[in-house]
């Protein structure tokens, strides 16, 4: 019968809290599971949770708690931002050129969901009756290059990004757009999380275009593809690769026994014993 190994000290993961749920007598016991959870600011990367197995190692490799940065923030036309930070927390400024004035938020704080608090501003028009330049979303498309009174522009976003605001705006008699100015989000595809027995090789972000790749751990082999993108509808291709132990692997390991290249011959292979 075979013997149930206790697992070692699996870590902390770096500016996260951990829980540790024992399932016996030791404190890292057969199936005993540790949750991490990160501090706010922080977004994870992998599997919250890991579990001790029968042979003495953990399921998975430890996820990771990422800074949370927002998007560089759109620039509307004639004004300027001070302010160059994008951690959680941290607060720019709008102001305009010359004698133009600020419309909309003159501030916005970077949020815990990594987006920017309310709308982006613009600047005043020149003179009565225009409105001011309301400008072009990053990875946005405008039509309507008019900005007089009762003029209208429309708003739409590039693949792969979303539209937050009003699509479309119409300059009102005050000088001022009617609804906010729409800003273009990228699609997130979410933390994907890792198989079992396997760990992050590779990656490069959690939105629209980027990609993840697994490796398994030394003895497991995949029979699936490692790598997953995030697709412009928001999900992960494939499926979760798994990662499965064998004896018979890798391919060095195998011999032939016999062999033969006519038409019909067969192809017979073994393990090599360790």
């Amino acid at each position: 019968m075979p013997t149930v190994v206790n697992c070692t000290e699996p870590g902390h993961v770096e500016n996260s809290i951990r829980q540790v749920l024992s399932s016996g007598t030791h404190r890292y016991s057969f199936q005993t599971t540790v949750t991490y959870r990160c501090n706010p600011g922080y977004y994870l990367l992998g599997t919250s949770s890991i579990s001790c197995q029968g042979d003495g190692t953990w399921d998975r490799s430890l996820p990771k708690c990422l800074l949370v940065l927002c998007d560089r923030p759109s620039m509307p036309p004639y004004a300027q931002i001070s302010g160059d930070r994008r951690t959680v927390g941290s607060v720019i400024r709008y102001s305009c050129m010359g004698q133009r004035n600020i419309i909309g938020n003159t501030t916005r704080m970077c949020q815990l969901d990594g987006q920017w608090s309310g709308s982006p501003p613009h600047c005043s028009g020149e003179s009565n009756g225009l409105c001011g330049d309301p400008g072009i979303p990053v990875h946005g498309i405008r039509l309507g290059d008019e900005f007089t009174v009762g003029s209208v522009v429309r708003f739409s976003c590039e693949p792969g990004y979303v539209l937050k605001g009003s699509p479309e705006r119409t300059c009102l008699a005050n000088g001022t757009w009617l609804g906010t100015q729409p800003e273009c989000h990228v699609i997130s595809c979410g933390n994907p999380g890792t198989p079992r027995n396997a760990q992050i090789l590779v990656h490069d972000g959690l939105t629209f275009s980027r990609s993840i790749t697994y490796s398994c751990r030394e003895g497991y082999y995949s029979t699936g593809l490692l790598t997953r993108h995030c697709t412009v509808n928001g999900t992960w291709t494939g499926n979760m690769p798994e990662c499965s132990g064998s004896s018979c692997f890798p391919m060095s390991s195998l011999r032939t026994t016999q062999c033969s290249n006519t038409l019909g011959g067969s192809l017979s292979m073994t393990c090599r014993s360790s």
